[in-house]
């Protein structure tokens, strides 16, 4: 059965366009764009549609220096008018070393409470990954305690939704890149939950459907420029499984997570009601 993200998202605009058309102030965003990026500017588009269907304020600028968007975020973290703060990624600075990775140092200039992606260890807010699988089981029921799970990839999205899955009492094994083709085939094959969360550039072919929840982080442009996940499930009609599209699934519920994070921000700022 394939998860419909969509309606779930709609939903959450819904919901949330009512709680905002009864705030005394409506909040305010600032996305912080560096580089050039293509990914990243659909993203920010997605987000700004979002935004607008339910009123949410919102400013994107762009910055080309290090010192700019540092300047930038500390403006917007002392501007009571603005609810959160989203330095987009990947952060690319003209007087940064190409290759350098800058975000996470940079996330500690925001706010903890503006900080909305959860880009902050300290941050009252929950990552967009982890808080669209909270959604997604909340709206499938999947129960997770006791369940066996591989979550192929470990970096920004795979190490954090494994923490996520293993605190929901679940054994967890990580596969990566050096993982043996023959391992991780039989650890896809006896797992009740597979997520896909690298970024492949070919999907895994899984031809044996059962009672399995298939959650695919992963989007891929092929040589053909049509985007695929991580994860090629071959019976998507299986009624036993549970299975997240590419692209208008896993994506849709990122979305939607970081509107209710927008949402719990605006109920730390009383005065807004």
């Amino acid at each position: 059965m394939i998860f419909d993200a969509k309606s779930v998202l709609e939903r959450i605009r819904a919901e949330s366009k009512e709680k905002v058309s009864k705030m005394r102030k409506k909040p305010k965003i600032l996305i912080i764009m560096s580089g050039d990026d293509e990914p990243s500017e659909r993203y920010v588009r997605n987000k700004c549609l979002d935004f607008e269907k339910i009123g949410i304020k919102f400013k994107v600028k762009h910055v080309d220096t290090i010192s700019k968007l540092l300047k930038t975020i500390d403006k917007a973290n002392n501007d009571e008018e603005i609810t959160g703060i989203i330095v987009q990624r990947p952060v690319n600075l003209t007087d940064v070393m190409p290759g350098k990775r800058l975000e996470h140092g940079i996330a500690n200039w925001i706010t903890p409470t503006k900080d909305i992606d959860g880009a902050r260890e300290d941050s009252p807010y929950p990552t967009g990954c982890v808080r669209a699988l909270d959604i997604l089981l909340a709206e499938t029921g999947f129960e997770v305690s006791g369940k066996t799970a591989v979550v192929i990839g470990r970096g920004e999205v795979g190490l954090p939704v494994a923490k996520r899955l293993l605190g929901l009492d679940a054994t967890v094994t990580i596969a990566h890149s050096k993982t043996d083709a023959n391992d991780l085939t039989n650890l896809i094959y006896y797992a009740d939950i597979v997520v896909g969360a690298a970024g492949l550039r070919k999907p895994i072919d899984i031809n044996d459907v059962g009672g399995c929840l298939f959650i695919d982080y992963g989007i891929t442009k092929n040589e053909y420029g049509k985007l695929h996940g991580d994860l090629y499930v071959r019976y998507p009609e299986n009624t036993n499984s549970i299975i997240t599209s590419v692209p208008g699934g896993m994506g849709l519920l990122v979305r939607g997570a970081l509107i209710e994070n927008i949402m719990d921000a605006c109920d730390r700022f009383p005065w807004r009601y």
